[in-house]
C-alpha cells in the first residue's frame, strides 16, 4: 500500500494500490513511496526555503547558503549523499560563476550564467540547450526581480520565474526554481550596494539624475587622485545644497582614472537607492568601478548602509569613497570592515550583518586618504 495520497485531485491518487499515476512511461517510483516528480518538487522546495530564510548579504554568504540549499535540495530529489553533493556542486558554481560575471556587465553576465547552466545540467544527465536556454533567460530577467527589496519576497520570485522559464524552454520546474532563488538571492547582493546614505532607516529613495552623464575629469594616475579632485570640485556645492553627493569613478582604456557626472541624493533622505544613476553611466558606456558619496549635511563616518558597498562585492577590489562634512577624503575598504568584524564583541556575528548592528548609530571612519 502506498501511504501517500500524491495529489488530491487525481482519483488515481486515491487507490492506494496505484502507483505513479498508472502511467509508468512518465514517471518511476523506485521507492515505492514518493515519484521522481515528487521529490523533485519536495527538493526544490527545501532548497528555497533554505536560501530564502538565509537571507544572504554579500557573495560570500550567498555561495554559502547556496551550496547547504543546493545539498538539501539534491539529496531530498534523489533519496541518496551523491545527489546531494552534485546539488551543491551545482549550486556553488551557479553563485560563484554568477557572482564573479557581475563585474564584466549584463551580457558578460548572462552568457556566462547560460554557459554554467548548461554544462551543469549536461554533468548530471540532463539537455544542455533546454539548460542553457533557461539559465540565460532567466539571467536576463533577473534585474527586474532585484529591485525586490524584500529577501524572502525576491527569492521566492526568482524561482517562481526561473521555474516557469524553464517549464517553457523544455526543462523541469523544479530545477528553474533552485536556479532562479539563487539568482534571485545574489541579485539582492547587488542591490543592497545601490543603496547609500547617511542614515540606519529602511526606507530608500531614488538619486535625483542629471540631464545626461559624461567625463567630468579625466587624467588621473590613480584612483585616490579622481576622488580627491572630485571632492573638491563638488564639495562647495553639496554643502550648498545640503544634499548628498553621488558619483561613480571609472578607469579608463588609457589606465588613466576619471570621474563622472555626479547625481544628488534628495534633500531629507537617509538612504539613497543609485540604481538608476548606475543605469544612465552603463548606457553612456562609462566603466563603474568605484563610488563616491558625500557626508555634507550629516555624520562624519561611513554608515551602516555604507557597509554593504564595501563588503565582498563585485568590485575589483571592494572599497568605497567618502567625503564629509569637513572636506575629508575617507575611504572603506574590505580589509577594513573585516578587521573591524573580527573585534565585535560576543552575541555580534563577524560579518556584515554583525557590522550592520553593532556601528547602526555611529558608523565607523573608515581610512583618510
Amino acid at each position: 500500500v502506498d501511504p501517500f495520497i500524491q495529489d488530491p485531485a487525481n482519483p488515481q491518487s486515491w487507490n492506494a494500490y496505484t502507483y505513479v499515476f498508472n502511467n509508468p512511461l512518465r514517471y518511476t517510483d523506485p521507492s515505492g513511496m514518493l515519484g521522481v516528480e515528487e521529490r523533485q518538487w519536495l527538493g526544490a522546495i527545501a532548497a528555497i526555503v533554505v536560501i530564502a530564510i538565509g537571507h544572504p548579504e554579500g557573495l560570500g554568504e550567498v555561495l554559502a547558503w547556496s551550496t547547504v540549499a543546493g545539498f538539501v535540495g539534491g539529496a531530498i530529489s534523489t533519496q541518496s549523499f551523491r545527489g546531494g553533493v552534485l546539488g551543491a556542486m551545482t549550486a556553488a558554481v551557479t553563485a560563484g560563476i554568477g557572482g564573479a560575471a557581475a563585474a564584466a556587465g549584463p551580457f558578460a553576465r548572462i552568457g556566462m550564467m547560460a554557459l554554467t547552466g548548461g554544462v551543469m545540467a549536461r554533468l548530471q544527465g540532463g539537455d544542455f540547450g533546454s539548460a542553457f536556454l533557461s539559465a540565460g533567460l532567466t539571467a536576463a530577467f533577473m534585474p527586474n526581480v532585484g529591485a525586490i527589496t524584500n529577501d524572502v519576497g525576491r527569492t521566492l520570485v526568482g524561482a517562481l520565474v526561473g521555474g516557469t522559464i524553464s517549464e517553457l524552454s523544455g526543462g523541469k520546474f523544479a530545477n528553474g526554481a533552485i536556479n532562479g532563488a539563487i539568482q534571485a538571492a545574489m541579485m539582492g547582493g547587488q542591490q543592497r550596494v545601490t543603496a547609500v546614505g547617511s542614515g540606519t532607516d529602511s526606507t530608500r529613495d531614488d538619486v535625483e539624475l542629471p540631464g545626461a552623464v559624461r567625463i567630468e575629469g579625466g587624467g588621473f594616475d590613480t584612483q585616490q587622485g579622481a576622488v580627491a579632485a572630485a571632492a573638491r570640485r563638488y564639495f562647495a556645492e553639496g554643502v550648498e545644497r545640503r544634499q548628498e553627493l553621488q558619483l561613480g569613478l571609472g578607469l579608463q582604456p588609457n589606465g588613466k582614472w576619471a570621474y563622472y557626472t555626479p547625481g544628488w541624493g534628495p534633500k531629507g533622505v537617509s538612504i539613497i537607492d543609485n540604481s538608476r544613476l548606475f543605469s544612465m553611466y552603463e548606457r553612456a558606456g562609462l566603466r563603474l568601478d568605484r563610488w563616491l558619496h558625500g557626508h555634507f549635511d550629516s555624520q562624519l563616518n561611513f554608515s551602516a548602509t555604507d557597509f554593504a558597498m564595501a563588503w565582498n562585492q563585485s568590485w575589483s577590489q571592494s572599497e568605497t569613497f567618502m567625503v564629509n562634512r569637513n572636506g575629508e577624503g575617507r575611504v572603506l575598504t574590505q580589509s577594513y570592515l573585516e578587521s573591524m568584524a573580527r573585534g565585535l564583541p560576543k552575541g555580534y556575528s563577524k560579518d556584515l550583518s554583525g557590522l550592520r548592528r553593532y556601528y547602526a548609530e555611529s558608523g565607523l571612519p573608515g581610512e583618510k586618504l
